[in-house]
């Protein structure tokens, strides 16, 4: 097979970008989820909780298939990538093949609740690719670090103010 049109997507900048929008889309219906959600709303969850796993699975195929296995898995983030989509799949795939019998309840919590927590960390990918976030979350840490807890909540408050007006 010709691997030429694969590494050209693994290396294009839209891609790139429209992977990090979905980053940010697929946290943000993480974070919608709460106690006591209603019916329609835990749906329309589920069904863009499939789209995003199928997104990222082939975000991650292409990925392979234009670096190769071995040069994808060297790079940390990478591993840390092919990791969440994996567990993706492994909480996503067998309900759509053994859909539980109509009336039964959904099953709620277990390990693949803590590992769906995981992906949050996908927004750390988001760090590497915007330098300027980089360095206002690197000054954070440092700074949360050597100051006192109010001081760092205020701060805190002010980047984040700070940010979205520019």
């Amino acid at each position: 097979y010709d691997k030429g049109w694969c590494t050209q997507l693994s290396e294009s900048k839209c891609v790139e970008h429209v992977i990090m929008l979905c980053i940010i889309l697929n946290t943000c219906c993480m974070a919608s989820e709460h106690h006591g959600i209603q019916d329609w709303h835990k749906a329309l969850l589920k069904k863009m909780n499939l789209a995003f796993t199928v997104i990222f699975t082939c975000e991650c195929a292409i990925q392979i298939c234009g670096q190769g296995l071995g040069k994808y898995l060297s790079a940390p983030s990478n591993a840390f990538d092919f990791f969440i989509v994996s567990t993706s799949l492994i909480e996503t795939v067998p309900p759509l093949l053994f859909p539980p019998p109509p009336g039964a309840k959904e099953a709620k919590g277990g390990i693949f609740s803590v590992l769906r927590a995981f992906r949050l960390f996908r927004v750390f990918k988001l760090l590497k690719s915007m330098k300027g976030l980089n360095r206002c979350v690197s000054l954070f840490v440092s700074l949360s670090l050597s100051l006192s807890l109010p001081l760092s909540l205020s701060l805190s408050v002010f980047l984040s103010l700070s940010l979205s007006l520019s």
